[in-house]
């Protein structure tokens, strides 16, 4: 503990009586309308020997005029849970009056292994804590089944994300400041705040005629997660001996080769590098969250919107204004959801997919080997683009 003071006595030695300006992770900001711990030490009389009024007194000089928070994410904005993870956390209530605001730490943690012991948990200990703290929900909403990825089948994987209970929560972390700032470049959590209205103001800064940077697209036929890692480790290896470069890779699917997209995003590793960033279809798990959203904004594209800002994000690492010499970018992408996306909502991608043909492409496939419904997305978009260019 004496290392944490001399830390802070050193840091309000810099701030000396002027407006300090503290730089911390979203976790501390989200908490500090809670006076935590982390808050509190930020304020010389949490180091005095004056202990009268002492919580007051630490919330006092710690209270924020301004605050900024970038990168912010739907799950900044809001909280949803399945009905199942609420019910889970109503038996964790009824083990032990510890869930109740003025419980240890320690009994919580007590009756989370007791109740999982029984109960298989849906969350981690701290999610825990957080879902534990909400007296009420705003209101319960039922999944419906967007058709973003098409008309169902009989053995469609998404199929059981339509018909669930979700239950919603606005955030209210951002009140702690006078004013609150959130930046962001993705269309989702735009979306959430625009939805919400009031305290949120939007600023949007669009820019339509700026040059959009090209990533070199190549398309693969029913591309999946289980082939990903074989199709990365191929195209790394012939960029590698094309080039003598090594291709650094941004991925959710081929950890083992690559950074995942949560990851990279914000990071400026990758400036001036040749980077591969990849696209399938989402998981189930994720495709239920986008279709949660969807019912709460009454929108039918916010899986699209998700994938398209997915890609921006992580073409936005090494183009845009990070471009430097000697930066290249590419993506694999599978057809059918490229497809979607041109059909949706591509024309407002900040970055232009550009497609080639290569090793893998099967542009040349038989139309036996397409599915139907992806001929028919075939011919859709080619009337459309037919029309627009008539």
């Amino acid at each position: 503990m004496s290392e944490i003071r001399i830390y802070y006595k050193k840091k309000r030695l810099i701030v000396s009586g002027k407006t300090p300006v503290i730089f911390t992770v979203h976790d501390v900001a989200h908490d500090w309308h809670k006076n935590t711990w982390t808050r509190r030490m930020f304020s010389a009389a949490f180091w005095s020997k004056d202990r009268e009024n002492l919580f007051n007194r630490c919330r006092e000089d710690t209270h924020l005029g301004i605050m900024i928070h970038d990168e912010v994410a739907a799950t900044d904005l809001i909280t949803m849970v399945p009905a199942s993870t609420r019910d889970w956390i109503d038996r964790l209530r009824a083990d032990s009056s510890s869930w109740s605001s003025s419980g240890s730490l320690v009994d919580r943690w007590q009756s989370y292994n007791a109740v999982s012991s029984a109960y298989p948990a849906p969350v981690g200990f701290q999610e825990a804590n957080k879902l534990a703290a909400v007296v009420k929900w705003d209101n319960t909403l039922t999944t419906a089944y967007s058709g973003e990825y098409g008309e169902p089948r009989e053995d469609d994987i998404y199929a059981a994300t339509a018909g669930n209970d979700w239950l919603i929560k606005q955030a209210d972390w951002f009140a702690t400041a006078r004013t609150t700032i959130v930046l962001t470049t993705e269309a989702v959590p735009t979306i959430i705040a625009r939805h919400i209205g009031e305290p949120w103001v939007i600023t949007e800064l669009d820019t339509p005629f700026l040059d959009r940077d090209s990533v070199q697209t190549r398309l693969f036929d029913r591309l999946t997660s289980t082939k990903l890692l074989e199709v990365v480790s191929a195209e790394r290896t012939d960029f590698l001996t094309t080039t003598g470069k090594e291709l650094l890779c941004i991925s959710n699917k081929a950890s083992s080769v690559a950074t995942t997209h949560k990851t990279a995003k914000g990071s400026n590793a990758f400036i001036a590098k040749p980077v591969l960033q990849t696209m399938v279809m989402m998981a189930p798990s994720q495709y239920e969250f986008s279709e949660v959203l969807n019912a709460l904004t009454d929108r039918q594209d916010m899986v699209m919107l998700t994938h398209l800002d997915d890609f921006n994000q992580s073409a936005g690492r090494n183009l845009g204004f990070r471009y430097r010499d000697g930066a290249e970018h590419h993506l694999v992408i599978n057809r059918r959801l490229y497809l979607l996306l041109a059909n949706s909502c591509l024309g407002r991608s900040r970055y232009q997919m550009k497609p080639i043909i290569g090793r893998y492409d099967r542009r040349n496939a038989s139309k036996e080997k397409t599915s139907p419904a992806l001929r028919a997305l075939q011919l859709k978009l080619k009337l459309k683009l037919k029309g627009n260019n008539s």
